[in-house]
């Protein structure tokens, strides 16, 4: 049973709504309206509790917190702003009260975050795949792709590409907590989200999924092994390349992205000093691009600017090195093809419970080797 301490609460209620979104029955989900109610009463709690943690890492999160107030208030109505700000948020909140949870109650709330999640994306990919239908451009297009056809009737995302990205992101976390915990309900769970991202269709997501799969076996070898597999992995991947090249040289979606990138660099030499370093704001390049950027960096360099950019990839780059590279590196892979938004709670939390499960450990392992220590003495 959960304690009714109040940082557990607000916490679980954090980490259990991070799918709660239904964008195709209302443009404002429910994730929205817990986050905001629970954001006063977190402030109220880490203002009052003075057992407040201070790590780099959210830090970090926190000024990229106040630029984002600072320069895109003008867009704070917009899903972008919404989302990105309000798992910050969470991480923020996640993080200053990691000293109040022990790593038991950290995995009670992970386990629950997992298996709703995955109810919850289950339930959206039955109806997708149940209520096939193509949209507008791909058929004023012609492209022959049938698996668009199970990739857009999503009743929480735009799209399939979002639930692959969830789904992505809880895999490979649930891989990080199997180091420390190797429960026989995670390794259900990783056989349902395999599913769920290969059934989105999503070709960046499957071989983001891949990728991230073979680098975690090859990181489990030892140095000799991790040698021998790290090239022969090289070797096919750029094999695979060409392959994929020519197979992707006609595809709509491939091409876009070099299409992308020369816009945007048309568009950022005509910006000025403050639009470079703060932005043009948020969701203004769908408006001047003309298409979707779905390149994560680009948006964030174009929308938010080059402080923001800087920013954001510090968190990336600490976190990686300081924490767990195995979530964030499938995810940055699949960030070349599409992003949901610049942040979401279901990118951030997981993140934050990680790092909190993590930093347990190690101070439990501190402790106990303070008390071998002494026993000697």
């Amino acid at each position: 049973m959960f304690s009714f301490n109040l940082s557990h609460i607000l916490t679980f209620i954090l980490t259990i709504s991070i799918t709660f979104y239904i964008s195709k029955i209302t443009q404002f989900s429910p994730v929205y309206f817990i986050y905001i109610s629970v954001f006063f009463v977190a402030l109220i709690d880490l203002i009052k509790y003075s057992m407040v943690s201070y790590t780099i890492d959210m830090l970090i999160a926190l000024f990229l917190f106040m630029l984002l107030f600072l320069t895109q208030i003008e867009h704070m109505q917009s899903g972008e702003f919404i989302n990105l700000s309000l798992a910050l948020m969470a991480y923020i909140y996640i993080r200053a009260v990691k000293k109040r949870q022990d790593s038991d109650l950290i995995l009670k709330t992970f386990n629950y975050m997992i298996w709703i999640s995955i109810i919850i994306l289950s339930i959206d990919s039955i109806y997708r795949i149940m209520h096939p239908g193509l949209p507008t451009y791909y058929v004023e297009h012609n492209e022959d792709m049938w698996f668009y056809l199970y990739k857009t009737n999503s009743i929480m995302f735009a799209d399939s590409n979002s639930t692959a990205l969830v789904s992505l992101i809880l895999f490979f976390s649930v891989i990080s907590f199997q180091k420390y915990y190797n429960l026989k309900s995670f390794r259900y769970a990783k056989l349902f989200l395999f599913g769920l991202v290969v059934f989105s269709f999503s070709r960046a997501a499957i071989i983001s999924l891949i990728i991230g799969v073979g680098l975690e076996y090859v990181l489990k070898k030892k140095k000799l092994a991790k040698f021998i597999l790290l090239n022969i992995g090289i070797i096919l991947l750029t094999g695979l390349s060409f392959f994929f090249f020519q197979y992707f040289e006609n595809d709509g979606s491939f091409n876009s992205k070099f299409q992308i990138l020369s816009i945007a660099y048309m568009a950022l030499e005509k910006s000025s000093f403050f639009e470079l370093w703060f932005g043009h704001g948020l969701k203004t390049s769908v408006e001047d691009f003309g298409i979707y950027t779905h390149l994560l960096l680009i948006t964030y360099l174009y929308e938010m600017g080059i402080t923001a950019l800087f920013l954001f990839l510090t968190f990336i780059v600490y976190y990686a090195y300081r924490y767990n590279t195995i979530v964030l590196l499938p995810v940055m892979i699949v960030s070349l093809s599409f992003f949901t938004y610049v942040g979401t709670p279901f990118f951030f939390v997981p993140l934050a419970l990680i790092a909190n499960l993590i930093d347990s450990h190690k101070i439990v392992n501190n402790e106990i080797l303070i008390s071998i220590v002494k026993c000697k003495q």
